[in-house]
């Protein structure tokens, strides 16, 4: 049985081996005379994004202005590689609810006698310690509005109704006073 219309046709012989220049098309910016990968434009960009990019650099420039109006910071440029990180994915980090997570203990000094420090990013409060206003003998004045705590004794309510100003000092350098609310409680 004989194959109609599936003869094998030579193809014509080739006289270019090399397309010409005009022969040559870019799929990037569809121009003619080179092909994608020898592509001079190596981005497209529209008018509009032209616009903002020229526009950016000025936005930047009045933040900083208006943000550093006390204090200009200049600095040498620094040469050498540039290296880059980017973050590629962004996965929300889970905030620990767990107390020993959100404690910081250091020691202040307080009337030249060393003392327990602790801050708890998730209080709102400052607080001293009945037994640290005792021992120092420091002076309380009257809450002007007093409250009741119920967090630091599940029995029964603690009545706040006392506050002390601490002048305390970490390290050498620095010094700070701070109006805390006076309760029982063991740290």
């Amino acid at each position: 049985m004989k194959d109609k219309g599936k003869t094998k046709v030579d193809d014509p012989p080739k006289e270019k081996s090399n397309p010409t220049r005009s022969d040559k098309k870019c799929f990037k910016c569809h121009g003619y005379g080179h092909f994608q990968a020898e592509c001079h434009n190596k981005k497209v960009m529209t008018i509009k994004e032209i616009e903002e990019i020229e526009a950016a650099p000025q936005k930047e420039e009045s933040e900083v202005e208006s943000s550093n109006d006390e204090e200009t910071l200049i600095a040498d440029p620094v040469n050498g590689k540039l290296l880059v990180v980017r973050r590629a994915l962004h996965a929300k980090l889970k905030t620990n609810d767990d107390q020993r997570e959100n404690i910081f203990q250091s020691r202040c000094s307080i009337k030249g006698r060393v003392c327990s420090l602790i801050i708890d990013s998730g209080s709102c409060t400052n607080v001293a310690a009945t037994t640290l206003v005792e021992k120092l003998n420091l002076s309380t004045t009257p809450h002007p509005s007093p409250y009741k705590l119920q967090w630091l004794s599940e029995r029964n309510q603690l009545k706040v109704s006392q506050q002390v100003l601490l002048s305390f000092s970490i390290g050498k350098n620095y010094k700070d006073e701070v109006l805390c609310d006076v309760i029982p409680m063991d740290a």
